[in-house]
């Protein structure tokens, strides 16, 4: 009996230590699983804490570059900082706030020196031109006001300012080049959205090719391409978008890299970081707002601010077409110049389907049997892309320049007068559904030492040669809600073969 006795109380305690073994076991993965749960929502805050801190990043690069569009590098560091340190800290986002665990703000906005003049060396889209810039540093932190568990960002940035017209191409909107014959283009690139290049033949980019959406080597509306695009690298080279039987572009599944290698950093998309460039305007405003017709004060939607920014209330010269055919002109001093101007007569070389043929001379202006300006009667051609007849305003560039040569002096326009700047529009002749107004530049290779600055809320076209007289070239600018270059062996009455595309 006693060795049964001590074989039930062995049997008991032997019990009891497993159980008290299984209690802290049970303990242990209690507390390991709060610890777990604890750790797990620590990281869940952090990671919130670093979307809020990247939201608060955006923030702060948004109201910097309101103060740059505002101040156009005007200011010295000092006094551009002062402005800075004034802008507040983003408000709360849900839980979190931009704080230390102290209670100070989180977010600076910090001027790393000064504006500098000179070869803008960093970045994507403005590298190599000559321009100003400025670095500056955004920092962030957010903290989650329950837990105190937060997260600090920060952003280097340069600011960049380069003039419009160093660009060869700047397009607000999809941007496609598709020359039919040969083309070489000089000057760099740039489209804020995607960006098309084909050929008929060949076309050869000589200097930056860059896109804040994609590159394609195809017309917009097709998926194959017909000629061959080529871009010159770091050494001059010109390098296909063709290698080994392969397209290299946005399509490229190695694009990123084959890019660089290719050439050398010169075409650069989205996908390189390439940011949208914006124009000195009004950051609520659109940039096709600065090639629009004037609004007058009173009306509805008038903005001073945006009124400010337009063509058309900088230029020197204001040419106007009513639906009539009556064509106006009034400088910038609102006087009545339209004796200043008269209408072309071409000289007519033969007829091509019943329709004339205009003559031209060895450099390929038109030849005139009565010198003029401008043209409203003479030509209209067909635009396959648009599917419509363009009923064109025809201005020859040699001849305006000799109406009115103090457009483009110093001694009667100045700067602020909109000296070599015309802005040209006209009223559709016949409605929706008919032609579509447009505006034609023609005999344009040699344009004033001064430079000229042509343009309109219409769809622009340039024909033949233009401003290739002078080496280095004379400073031009052509604005318009589209602009098109059709080639210097162009007729009007081929178009309907040719398709104008």
């Amino acid at each position: 009996m006693r060795v049964e006795s001590h074989r039930k109380g062995f049997a008991l305690l032997a019990a009891m230590g497993l159980t008290a073994l299984g209690a802290a076991g049970v303990a242990g993965y209690l507390l390991y699983c709060a610890n777990s749960a604890h750790a797990i929502r620590r990281t869940i805050d952090y990671q919130k804490a670093k979307l809020a801190a990247e939201a608060g990043l955006d923030y702060g690069i948004r109201k910097l570059r309101d103060v740059i569009l505002a101040y156009q590098f005007e200011l010295t560091q000092s006094e551009l900082q002062y402005l800075l340190d004034q802008i507040p800290p983003p408000p709360p986002l849900g839980e979190y706030d931009y704080r230390t665990g102290g209670g100070e703000a989180a977010f600076r906005i910090r001027a790393d020196g000064g504006p500098q003049q000179g070869m803008i060396v960093q970045g994507t889209a403005c590298r190599g031109q000559e321009g100003q810039y400025q670095y500056f540093t955004v920092t962030c932190g957010a903290i989650n006001t329950n837990s105190g568990v937060g997260a600090v960002l920060q952003e280097n940035l340069q600011a960049v300012s380069v003039y419009m017209i160093r660009f060869g191409v700047f397009y607000e909107n999809d941007l496609e080049i598709l020359p039919g014959p040969e083309m070489v283009f000089e000057g760099p690139v740039h489209g804020n959205h995607d960006l098309y290049l084909d050929s008929g033949s060949r076309v050869t980019f000589r200097d930056r090719v860059t896109a804040h959406g994609d590159i394609y080597n195809r017309r917009k509306d097709q998926d194959r391409n017909y000629g061959n695009a080529y871009i010159e690298n770091a050494a001059g080279v010109p390098v296909c978008m063709v290698q080994n039987g392969r397209i290299v572009d946005s399509t490229h599944s190695n694009w990123m890299t084959e890019a660089v290698k290719l050439w050398d950093g010169r075409v650069l998309s989205g996908a390189h970081g390439v940011p949208e460039l914006s124009p000195p305007i009004n950051p609520v405003d659109e940039p096709h707002d600065i090639i629009e017709r004037p609004v007058p004060a009173g009306s509805p939607g008038y903005n001073a601010e945006t009124e400010a920014e337009k063509f058309a209330n900088k230029a020197g010269l204001i040419i106007y077409v009513d639906g009539a055919g009556n064509f106006w002109a009034t400088n910038s001093f609102g006087e009545d110049v339209t004796s200043r101007f008269t209408n072309a007569a071409l000289v007519v070389s033969g007829y091509y389907n019943g329709k004339p043929l205009y003559a031209k001379n060895s450099d390929y202006t038109y030849r005139m049997a009565t010198n003029g300006a401008y043209d409203l009667s003479q030509t209209n051609f067909w635009d396959r892309r648009e599917n419509a007849r363009m009923a064109v305003l025809d201005i020859y560039i040699d001849q305006l320049v000799a109406s009115y040569p103090e457009l483009f002096s110093g001694t009667v326009f100045t700067v602020e007068d909109g000296r070599g700047i015309i802005y040209v529009t006209r009223d559709d002749p016949d409605g929706p559904g008919g032609v579509i107004p447009a505006v034609r530049l023609r005999n344009g290779r040699d344009l004033p030492d001064g430079g000229l600055t042509i343009a309109s809320d219409l769809p622009v076209y340039v024909e033949g040669d233009y401003n290739v007289a002078d080496d280095p070239h004379t400073p031009s600018l052509v604005a318009g809600d589209a602009v098109t270059f059709l080639s210097r062996d162009w007729q009007d009455a081929r178009s309907a073969d040719n398709n104008c595309e």
